[in-house]
């Protein structure tokens, strides 16, 4: 063997530790390259109301409401017993609902 080769028990174990790692760092550069367009063209047209969440969101269209949200609450946002809850606001609307 070759000081350049990795004996079959060494690949063996790292291989799945590594592909894994792989895999959830391909999905999160899927999650960062999607397209957003839709977000900020809402952002872009209502920049001049923008302390005014709420008449943003009466605006919008329901697909656009739905991604609106997602932005705001990342994709965590879930319903349990009656109440919305979320795990994570994104950083700036965060100071917002401590207030």
């Amino acid at each position: 063997m070759d000081k350049s080769e990795v004996n079959k028990d060494t690949y063996d174990r790292w291989y799945s530790t590594y592909s894994g790692t792989i895999l959830d760092l391909k999905g999160a550069i899927e999650r960062l390259n999607k397209n957003q367009n839709l977000a900020y063209t809402i952002l872009e047209n209502n920049l001049e109301y923008f302390t005014d969440m709420r008449s943003i969101y009466l605006k919008a269209t329901t697909l656009q409401k739905r991604e609106f949200v997602s932005q705001v609450f990342d994709n965590n946002l879930y319903y349990e017993n009656g109440i919305y809850r979320t795990p994570a606001v994104i950083e700036i609307f965060g100071i917002k609902s401590k207030t």
